[in-house]
């Protein structure tokens, strides 16, 4: 459910570290390719879940070709 996880990302940013943790152990199941640290300083973890955030928009789709075909 795209909806549940926008909200565990979202969580991931809360100032309680023992959240962060859990909506991390939720996603982890997602298998995304991002790591992330609950416990890092805020900078890091911004980072690490916009990227997240970018790999959840792309998750699903079919990859884009890198070269056209004549």
């Amino acid at each position: 459910d795209p909806r549940r996880t926008a909200f565990l990302i979202d969580v991931l940013d809360d100032k309680d570290p023992e959240l962060r943790r859990r909506a991390w152990d939720a996603l982890a199941l997602l298998k995304p390719p991002i790591p992330f640290d609950p416990d890092g300083d805020p900078a890091a973890r911004k980072g690490q879940i916009d990227a997240l955030r970018r790999w959840t928009e792309t998750r699903g789709k079919p990859p884009t070709p890198t070269t056209a075909e004549p």
